[in-house]
């Protein structure tokens, strides 16, 4: 019975990984993951609720959900007050309750254990998977490129039919289509993507020990994935996502890096100097260059100083920018509780005023839909922003206490594990670290990978625990022995 609910959620899990698949009810896209998420934890509570109150169980004991508890509490009790007090809409309050805390956060959390049970979890098994879908995921970015780049219509088809099914009527109007995004609707969230998966990618592909069983596709794979993925990164053309993967790359390689600074110091140095003498002498030649889409890196930095020009230069950033701090001054004048989960939409054009930023197209459209088609507002959140403005400063405070008690049990229980599954938990230990940080970037479509990949923390909490209990009953076992024989 184990083995078929294994099978069965393995259908979430492969749909996890194509984030633009859904369906339509009126003007909302439906993810069709949430829908099969639904479904395939629904029949397991009809069929076999014992199994799954006793794997939630053991979880709570066990790993850092009894921390995401906290937080949810704290939504639904924070969310329900202001109910009560006039300023939340009862039907949007049941509506995020379920959508969010529910199954876009809690079922994505949990799902990892059960698909991969601790007792049934096979490291090599889950890596070969793992890795094969990243090598997809950037095969079809690599074909959408050459697809666009000399016209080929048959290779921008994967993308199309993956990446394609949730453009919303203004996407063509700021040059997503010239973009590589793969499976995704947007190349941004297809750079985020990237970011959060890093470290495993790194640590996978670095590691040392044998993943497929063939040799050639071991080699293959492992030699081509890392390149593969830094050409993707190019491609989708996000110079922030550049920069944000490059940072995170220095970071994870940090040793070898000083290590190779301080065996060539006196040469790198020396080429250092030369490039900033370059850049000085052609200063006015550069602020000319047209770097296409990577011109953004330059003009950002060329207007860190004057944050007008800023956003009027990159009205993208600027757009971000804008929504960041209107979120976070939402989260100021309501500090304590928030303005409840998924509410800052509905708060939104209240704080916003299309006069002083008529640059801003998008919001400002946002904003005029706002009033004559609904009374929500889209804008670009992140979640630290979101979750202050939502939570209050309780709510935003457990959700890191459950980021760093991921990150705590994490590092403790990897001392029980070797070789591949040592590598991978280095790997997961970073994405913990990288996702705390990177979440104060707008990452939309990336944000349940994240639970996802906390999630995965769960299956080797687990495991150390079956090491444990084993370890517990040999010695339990060889002292009975020895007093039975009197040894």
């Amino acid at each position: 019975m184990k083995l078929s609910i294994k099978k069965i959620f393995l259908l979430p899990l492969i749909l996890l990984f194509f984030p633009a698949f859904c369906i339509w009810i009126s003007v909302k896209p439906i993810v069709i993951y949430y829908l099969i998420s639904i479904a395939v934890f629904g029949l397991i509570l009809f069929v076999k609720p014992k199994y799954l109150f006793y794997q939630l169980k053991i979880l709570y004991k066990t790993s850092a959900f009894r921390y995401y508890l906290l937080f949810a509490i704290w939504c639904i009790f924070s969310g329900l007050l202001l109910v009560l007090l006039g300023k939340y809409k009862l039907n949007v309050y049941l509506y995020y309750i379920f959508s969010l805390l529910l199954i876009d956060y809690g079922l994505t959390y949990i799902l990892p254990v059960f698909v991969f049970n601790n007792r049934n979890f096979n490291i090599r098994f889950f890596s070969k998977i793992f890795l094969s879908i990243y090598f997809i995921i950037f095969a079809i970015g690599i074909l959408e490129f050459f697809g666009k780049t000399f016209g080929i219509d048959i290779l921008i088809f994967p993308s199309d039919f993956l990446g394609n099914q949730r453009l919303i009527s203004n996407y063509d109007t700021i040059h997503y289509l010239d973009r590589v995004r793969s499976i995704f609707a947007e190349p941004g969230w297809l750079g985020g993507f990237i970011f959060l998966n890093m470290p495993v990618l790194y640590s996978l592909t670095l590691s040392k020990y044998k993943i497929f069983d063939n040799n050639f596709i071991n080699l293959f794979i492992k030699k081509s994935l890392i390149p593969m993925m830094w050409i993707t990164i190019i491609i989708e053309q996000s110079a922030i996502w550049l920069i944000f993967n490059l940072i995170l790359t220095v970071f994870y390689f940090r040793k070898y890096i000083l290590r190779f600074i301080k065996k060539y110091f006196l040469f790198l140095l020396i080429i250092f100097l030369m490039i900033i003498c370059l850049i000085i002498l052609s200063f006015n030649s550069l602020s000319a260059l047209d770097l296409g889409f990577y011109n953004r890196i330059f003009n950002f930095f060329m207007n860190l100083n004057n944050f007008d020009q800023l956003i009027k230069n990159d009205t993208s950033l600027g757009m971000r920018l804008v929504s960041y701090l209107i979120t976070v001054k939402i989260g100021i004048n309501n500090w304590l509780l928030g303005v409840g989960l998924g509410n800052t939409g509905y708060i939104f054009p209240t704080y916003y005023s299309p006069l002083n930023f008529p640059y801003l197209v998008e919001l400002t459209q946002n904003y005029t839909k706002s009033f004559y088609l609904t009374d929500k507002m889209s804008y670009n959140g992140a979640i630290p922003y979101q979750f202050f403005a939502e939570t209050g400063i309780i709510g935003l405070s457990l959700f890191y206490l459950f980021v760093y008690k991921t990150y705590k049990m994490l590092n403790k229980v990897k001392l029980f594990f070797t070789n591949l599954e040592y590598d991978f938990i280095q790997g997961l230990s970073f994405t913990v670290i990288s996702s705390a940080i990177i979440i104060f970037y707008d990452i939309p479509e990336a944000y349940y990978y994240i639970w996802f990949l906390f999630g995965l923390t769960n299956i080797f909490i687990f495991k150390a625990r079956e090491i444990i209990i084993s370890k517990t009953r040999r010695s339990y076992d060889t002292k009975s022995i020895s007093n039975n024989t009197g040894v």
